[in-house]
């Protein structure tokens, strides 16, 4: 597969990734009355329901999955990605939908960041999406903020997207350094893994 359309890929995944934690905020908004632990208990369940028919009918794919819980790695991964959504979800009973939805996308900027501190390699593209995207984030939330008193809880929800973000950044760093030492599980086994564990918090 050829580079372009790597990019291409990512970058449409990117922008689903986008828009499905953004109705995500919607359905976690209509769920008031519910703490932030029952609703991930809820979304991790029906993920790990919808996967079990792909292990049953894929015998390749469940042996696989055995195989990588047997190694540290996937537990690892699975770790940050928890956090990740405990973090986004509480965000969003706390902050508006769409200004959360911008933070939580701030991942990258973490990662171009950390490359930064420890004077790694960042490319010139990288340095460009990073300064347009805080351009964009801060276009829209900055406006938002001046324009209303935000209260503690709300500042309190920033600060959990923020968290989500660099959570996803761990996670990313983590996966990509397995990756170049031929180690990294596959992502549907991380998954399963983080759905499985996911429905006991």
């Amino acid at each position: 597969m050829t580079q372009p359309t790597l990019n291409t890929q990512g970058l449409m995944a990117a922008l689903c990734a986008a828009a499905t934690w953004g109705m995500v905020g919607v359905f976690v908004r209509w769920l008031p009355g519910w703490s932030a632990f029952a609703v991930l208990a809820g979304r991790f369940l029906v993920a790990t329901v919808a996967m079990l028919p792909i292990l049953f009918l894929a015998p390749s794919v469940r042996h696989d999955l055995i195989r990588s819980l047997r190694t540290s790695t996937i537990w690892w991964l699975s770790l940050p990605a928890i956090g990740g959504y405990v973090l986004g979800t509480t965000a969003f009973q706390l902050a508006p939908v769409g200004e959360v939805t911008l933070l939580f996308t701030t991942s990258p900027l973490f990662i171009i960041a950390y490359k930064y501190v420890v004077r790694l390699h960042v490319k010139r593209n990288e340095g460009f999406g990073m300064l347009l995207a805080m351009a964009g984030a801060s276009a829209i939330v900055l406006p938002l903020s001046t324009d209303r008193a935000v209260s503690w809880a709300t500042l309190a929800g920033y600060l959990l997207a923020l968290g989500a973000a660099g959570s996803i950044a761990i996670y990313t760093l983590w996966f990509n350094a397995f990756a170049q030492q031929n180690i990294a599980p596959k992502s549907i086994n991380v998954v399963f893994l983080t759905c499985l564990l996911g429905t006991g918090v």
